[in-house]
């Protein structure tokens, strides 16, 4: 197992990014291909959000308590409800709040199976067996680019209303992979959590709590651009086209960064990467905004190898570091709930500035949480010092 655990995870971290890129990263094309304006569209997507919100941290902490070292099959039964939620979705084409349920179905069971990836790497890290997250992580990345850029291409030959298709076919390799997956005792039997609430777990470390308010905050600018990120490109003047480029080169350009991450940990600090990461992000959100031409949303882009292909690695091995170990599953839980928050504020409030002021107005309150966000992160790795740690 250990000669080609890197693979067999980095395997399954592509299949999984794919399905991200087609479900979620498109699903804005999908409903403005019904008809339904940039509000609707806001509302529908943090409909999903929300429901995700309160499902995940309860189905990530059941898995957590019930699959023990099963939860690549549970990670994998997630994957085939997405794929039933996404053929629903298709075939209510016609019927937006139908779709609308179904999507946010699909968007639960996403991040509920991210939560379960991350718990199994950090899992398999912790229990002293060679895997390289890094790696595994711009595989993923790397996944999320090809099928940003083919998915791109397949929507402009067949339509938008045949993106969830595209995704269900996603779903069900992501399925039938993580049944191959090798079993790892991600929380042992003597530290299952008393309640599935996870106050405790936040008040029991308050600078990991002032770290995940950082990580929302910088995670709704982010999001809010991916997700509209149609609606930027055609106010600067480009089309379908340029979306799926624009999002392909900045996943591309994830994958060497990701992979370098043991190289970076030997020579910085996490502290360090985390400053560096979030600042360039509030600089890359910055960066588009400012320039306001699809050059710059290119440019921007060129920023993705140091800013959010560095701060996700990083953020999963802050939580894995910060926490005592019984808590260190339920921690990757919670830092996949930031961003789900973030995915709600975003989608719901990007969604209402496009419609009263355009994308200038979404970008410039996109790039002041950023720096808030960027801020916090500094806070919280000032208050709890982070010993170096390794991916291997």
């Amino acid at each position: 197992m250990e000669r080609n655990l890197t693979c067999r995870y980095a395997a399954i971290q592509f299949v999984y990014w794919a399905g991200i890129c087609t479900a979620q990263t498109y699903a804005t094309t999908f409903f403005l291909g019904m008809g339904l304006k940039d509000t609707a569209i806001g509302m529908i997507l943090a409909l999903g959000n929300m429901v995700g919100a309160v499902a995940q941290p309860l189905l990530g902490k059941l898995g957590l308590r019930l699959a023990h070292d099963r939860l690549h099959a549970a990670a994998s039964l997630s994957a085939l409800t997405a794929l039933l939620a996404l053929l629903i979705m298709r075939a209510a084409c016609e019927l937006p709040w139908i779709a609308a349920a179904s999507f946010a179905v699909t968007v639960t069971m996403i991040i509920t199976i991210q939560g379960f990836l991350n718990a199994l790497g950090m899992g398999y890290i912790n229990e002293g067996h060679v895997l390289d997250f890094g790696i595994g992580r711009g595989v993923g990345s790397a996944g999320y680019a090809f099928s940003s850029y083919a998915a791109g291409m397949l929507v402009m030959g067949s339509g938008s209303k045949n993106i969830p298709l595209i995704a269900a076919v996603v779903m069900g390799l992501l399925a039938a992979g993580l049944l191959t997956f090798p079993s790892v005792e991600c929380q042992k039997q003597g530290d299952e959590p008393q309640a599935l609430s996870m106050v405790p777990i936040l008040k029991k470390a308050p600078a990991f709590s002032l770290f995940l308010a950082g990580c929302t905050l910088l995670f709704t600018s982010y999001n809010a651009c991916s997700t509209y990120l149609i609606q930027i490109v055609t106010a600067f003047g480009g089309g379908t086209d340029d979306m799926g480029k624009a999002a392909a080169l900045g996943a591309a350009l994830e994958v060497p960064a990701m992979a370098a991450m043991t190289w970076l940990l030997r020579r910085c600090s996490l502290q360090n990467l985390l400053r560096a990461s979030s600042l360039l992000l509030a600089v890359k959100m910055g960066a588009i905004w400012l320039t306001g031409t699809i050059s710059g949303v290119y440019f921007a882009q060129l920023l993705q190898p140091l800013s959010y292909a560095v701060f996700i690695p990083a953020t999963i091995l802050f939580a894995n570091k910060i926490l005592p170990a019984h808590d260190r599953a339920i921690g990757q839980v919670l830092l996949v709930e930031s961003n789900t928050l973030a995915n709600i504020i975003g989608s719901l409030g990007a969604g209402a500035l496009l419609q009263a002021g355009g994308v200038g107005q979404m970008l410039s309150v996109g790039s002041m949480l950023s720096l808030i966000g960027c801020l916090f992160i500094f806070l919280a790795v000032r208050k709890r010092k982070v010993q170096e740690y390794s991916l291997k």
